[in-house]
């Protein structure tokens, strides 16, 4: 693909999307980008060590606005996202992700709205879903539209304490970092950055904004294709998740901890916000891991294993967050 456009030296918009095996999906990512109504933009290519044909796919296309960057070792989603902060150019900064796409309209929206609000993080509180691992993007549009999130359109409050409690400790807000824009002097200025070593880096990624921002909105629009597949990292076998969510733990709150220790807010507040974390990766664990692969007795065991807490703290978690979850275990048990 030759188009006769050189990238400006500041572009307005710096997308990243980090790059792993992607060769059954990056295609559509990338074309998903190159045909945005919106054009002033640099899409930044971070290759987490690929074993695939990633590189060749990329190879094919003759794009000033693509920048390849290939990362000397496997490091992980977060360390790509933060190379992209480092290195972008643009006034704001976009995270796509390699395995899924954008609706042609996605940028021009971001951009009008961020621009005429003068807001630092804009939020779309909608996303598509979508079970078809090999969909095409011409079909995208006829995917029903799903809300995962107050749709309420509104610039968030300006009380820190506020702000925390309605949106970070009530989920009003779907987190992923590929239903936001930003600007970029913002995290680069407030040193925000994902954790490189903890689970669920998106969550706190956006406490941090939570916390340091001073006009954030939020929209009432959607424009991304979150495209749902076996190999993703929900999918991963259960007693592993629940050994990285234990293990994601105390960098969470020393992140957390970090991040606070540069805002007014009270100590009694703090202790709330650090416990409400530790409850979401038991939640978010849960939710989204467990598939009735594990006996309760063993969850006991792992959960003990860690000194995370003593052998009544899972069916502690199972009254707190649903039995539902647990049926093939009680059976087994």
């Amino acid at each position: 693909m030759k188009l006769d456009m050189e990238i400006s030296s500041n572009p307005k918009i710096s997308i990243v999307m980090p790059l792993y095996n992607s060769e059954k999906f990056i295609e559509t990512a990338v074309e998903s980008v190159l045909t945005q109504t919106f054009k002033d933009f640099e899409l930044i290519l971070i290759d987490d060590c690929s074993t695939d044909s990633t590189l060749e796919i990329i190879s094919k296309y003759d794009d000033s606005r693509i920048k390849l960057f290939k990362q000397i070792k496997n490091s992980g989603e977060s360390a790509s996202r933060n190379l992209g902060i480092k290195t972008a150019r643009g006034k704001y900064i976009y995270f796509a992700d390699h395995d899924d796409a954008m609706l042609e309209n996605t940028l021009e929206i971001f951009y009008n709205v961020a621009e005429e609000s003068g807001a630092e993080v804009v939020f779309m509180n909608h996303w598509y879903d979508t079970h078809d691992s090999d969909f095409q993007l011409p079909s995208i549009v006829n995917v029903e539209p799903k809300s995962f999130a107050d749709p309420t359109p509104r610039i968030m409050s300006e009380d820190i304490v506020e702000r925390i409690k309605y949106e970070y400790m009530q989920y009003k807000v779907n987190v992923m970092p590929w239903l936001k824009i930003q600007r970029l002097d913002f995290l680069r200025e407030n040193q925000i950055y994902f954790p490189a070593t903890t689970l669920n880096g998106d969550v706190l990624f956006y406490f941090a904004q939570l916390a340091f921002g001073k006009k954030l909105q939020i929209i009432d629009a959607y424009g991304y294709v979150y495209r749902l597949h076996r190999t993703m990292t929900m999918s991963a076998p259960a007693e592993s998740h629940l050994r990285k969510t234990i293990q994601s733990i105390s960098p969470a709150i020393q992140y957390l901890r970090k991040v606070m220790s540069k805002i007014q807010i009270p100590e009694k507040f703090r202790i709330e916000i650090e416990n409400e974390a530790i409850e979401r990766y038991f939640r978010l664990y849960i939710d989204r891991a467990y598939r009735g692969e594990l006996p309760i007795e063993k969850i006991d065991a792992i959960l003990k294993e860690y000194s995370v807490a003593d052998s009544n703290l899972t069916r502690v978690l199972i009254n707190t967050f649903g039995a539902r979850f647990f049926k093939k275990s009680n059976k087994r048990g």
